[in-house]
């Protein structure tokens, strides 16, 4: 059934794939996520992505409350968050982690804790505080931002309309994080997806706000220069240098 499904694939008879996958990967087998983000796969290879992301869902729905906890299901989140990118989605498929994550870290916590109320209380809310204390971003909350870096900004399907909804969806998402968490996150998701003009100007923000001790405020210039000079933005990269030259150190300065 499985070349049924490739042969009609190739003929363009989208239900008739969907029902011969079925038929071969999913009817008569043990219930697992794996099995639904194979079909996903295999639907995602032959662009159809609407009937993919159905199967993709199905797959997370099955993992449940593990989806984020067990390796095995790694590559079919990616791959869900991948379809999900495509079709720009991307939003959905970021809340839908965001409580999962949280959900995990509650469950966890609930389990080792003998104060479930104070348990409670040190998680943080929406907008990452605990309490009135500002806290980084839960790591496995933000790990889904991570994941999103893998949509393959290169490919031939994404188009000037998907990568400006994905601009608007890096800028939202990089509102209320902390410098750490801008270079740990919102830098890599903003290079992974092309989006250099955003990536330029968080580069130079971090450069201008962050320590400029140990070598680090350097190694940032050095990213930002690099990255102006493969965009031909020399006139721009000079105005920002002259305003970072009187942040470093003299015996740090690079010797001509």
């Amino acid at each position: 059934m499985e070349k049924v499904a490739e042969v009609r694939a190739r003929q363009g008879r989208t239900d008739d794939v969907v029902a011969a996958l079925k038929v071969a990967l999913i009817d008569g087998t043990p219930e697992t996520a794996e099995k639904y983000f194979e079909v996903a796969r295999r639907l995602e290879s032959w662009s159809m992505l609407s009937q993919a992301r159905s199967f993709a869902e199905t797959g997370v729905a099955t993992a449940g409350p593990e989806l984020l906890a067990i390796s095995q299901h790694q590559s079919g989140v990616k791959l869900y968050v991948r379809i999900m990118t495509h079709l720009r989605e991307q939003e959905k498929a970021y809340a839908r982690f965001r409580v999962r994550s949280t959900m995990h870290r509650l469950r966890r916590r609930l389990s080792k804790s003998r104060s479930p109320g104070k348990a409670l209380r040190r998680l943080p809310t929406e907008n990452g505080d605990k309490g009135s204390r500002k806290t980084a971003f839960e790591p496995r909350v933000m790990a889904c931002v991570r994941l999103l870096t893998k949509w393959a900004p290169r490919s031939r399907l994404i188009l000037l309309p998907k990568k400006s909804s994905f601009a608007a969806f890096a800028k939202s998402k990089r509102d209320g994080m902390n410098l750490t968490d801008m270079e740990a996150f919102a830098i890599p998701l903003a290079q992974s997806a092309g989006l250099a003009e955003i990536e330029a100007g968080w580069r130079y923000q971090l450069m201008m706000q962050g320590e400029t001790i140990s070598g680090v405020g350097l190694g940032r210039m050095r990213a930002l220069v690099d990255l102006q000079r493969r965009r031909l933005k020399f006139k721009e990269l000079g105005s920002q240098l002259e305003q970072f030259a009187p942040r470093i150190e003299p015996l740090q300065r690079p010797q001509c």
